[in-house]
């Protein structure tokens, strides 16, 4: 619950210190707020915070119909998340194999090789920029170095491995 200071403005506090002044979520100094991010206070509840124009080193905190989420509720939906992109990178690393494996499965394996593979799957597969550049990343990561002796299937067996959880 917001408390109140001696100038009696509300204030609320997030859990490293810093704190924010309790303004009204429909009021104009909230619509032209910048830099709006959603924080978990000290109080467990979610917050958008951001700092108004005009407000020189006052960040603001306000609550909305979405920021009624618990720390729990939180902790749960980053939790989905990343089962979500966990299984976005599996799908990922299997189609990769299964073009690698198909595609001129004799030729020599190359890093240039698998990183097209990765981009022509994000960008058959998503059309929001942000996801796939997210996945991109994540499959980016999720991939085994090429060896000096790889052709393209035995890399694809390689990351076949890994999706299935062993390590190569």
């Amino acid at each position: 619950m917001p408390e109140r200071t001696q100038d009696t403005q509300p204030t609320i506090t997030h859990p490293n210190g810093l704190v924010f002044r309790v303004i009204p979520a429909d009021s104009y100094t909230a619509r032209m707020s910048r830099d709006i991010h959603q924080l978990v206070m000290s109080d467990g509840q979610l917050w958008n915070t951001g700092q108004p124009i005009g407000w020189h080193g006052t960040p603001a905190a306000w609550r909305t119909e979405n920021t009624h989420l618990t720390q729990q509720d939180e902790a749960l939906r980053q939790a989905h998340d990343h089962d979500r992109r966990a299984h976005r990178t599996r799908a990922g690393l299997q189609w990769i194999a299964q073009r690698l494996d198909t595609f001129r499965r004799d030729d020599v394996m190359t890093d240039n090789a698998y990183q097209q593979a990765a981009r022509r799957y994000v960008i058959d597969t998503y059309t929001d920029d942000l996801v796939a550049n997210g996945v991109m990343n994540d499959l980016l990561r999720a991939l085994p170095p090429v060896l000096a002796h790889d052709t393209r299937a035995v890399y694809a067996a390689r990351v076949r491995l890994i999706v299935e959880g062993a390590t190569a």
